[in-house]
């Protein structure tokens, strides 16, 4: 069963949808951020390139950061139809591209981690 994460904050980490809190990671080898995803025959989801500043990364410079969080807004299915492509899949390679924005910071959130870190250091 897929559990829903727009509710708890919890990171999804299979079977994306709307609303779902993701972690996105930079790929050397694809040269772009993908949501990392735990089921290795599952398709790849890529952050749209138009999409980087809201989440405050950039492919380049001193702005690529290894990894941010954020919440799927949406998401295109997509083919690649040439073989040189921007995301560096073979040509025919199904896969998304997803629109995110930055996760929501709640206060709630925030005493619940220190909480935890709490009970952890006793």
């Amino acid at each position: 069963a897929v559990v829903s994460t727009q509710s708890t904050g919890e990171i999804a980490v299979t079977q994306f949808q709307r609303g779902d809190h993701v972690m996105f990671y930079y790929d050397e080898s694809k040269c772009n951020y993908l949501v990392a995803n735990v089921c290795a025959t599952e398709y790849q989801y890529f952050l749209h390139p138009d999409n980087l500043g809201a989440l405050g990364l950039s492919l380049e410079g001193p702005s690529r950061k290894p990894w941010a969080i954020g919440v799927i807004k949406d998401k295109e299915f997509c083919q690649a139809r040439k073989q040189n492509n921007r995301f560096k899949v073979p040509e025919g390679r199904k896969f998304y591209r997803v629109y995110a924005q930055q996760r929501p910071s709640t206060s709630s959130t925030s005493a619940s981690t220190a909480a935890t870190a709490g009970e952890e250091n006793s």
